[in-house]
């Protein structure tokens, strides 16, 4: 964890879609974010239906930009395929320091977030010597 936040190849994302097929599951519509254990376990995640994150092999070795890019991609897919609320999604994706690092500051949430951070994104954090080093690569 990261000043409180996890780190995006540390965390594992846990839902269950809003979806005809899981009508009686009492976690249908739910997301949640937290650690993959030391131990490489995720136990916690149990009750939902889906999980995504550093709980795959090839997820736990990302960093950067790719890392950036593959938790957007995931926000998107528990939205837009399994019906989650966009807000339930960022609630939970703002425990994650590369998320609040590269959304906007504005956003709800955030600025709070950012005040755990050690130092603050630089206003080009995408494009240049950003936030996470050089070309968004981590520092």
């Amino acid at each position: 964890m990261s000043a409180g936040l996890f780190r995006a190849h540390k965390v594992t994302i846990a839902w269950t879609p809003n979806a005809e097929p899981y009508r009686d599951d009492r976690t249908r519509g739910q997301v949640r974010v937290g650690p993959l254990g030391d131990d490489g376990t995720f136990r916690w995640s149990v009750p939902y239906a889906m999980t995504t994150g550093a709980c795959w092999t090839n997820r736990d070795r990302m960093r950067g930009v790719k890392s950036v890019c593959q938790l957007l991609l995931d926000f998107n897919t528990l939205v837009v395929r399994d019906g989650i609320d966009p807000q339930a999604v960022h609630r939970e994706f703002l425990k994650v320091a590369e998320y609040v690092a590269y959304i906007s500051r504005d956003t709800d949430g955030v600025a709070e977030r950012l005040r755990l951070l050690k130092r603050k994104p630089e206003p080009n954090a995408w494009w240049g010597s950003g936030w996470f080093g050089a070309a968004g690569e981590q520092a």
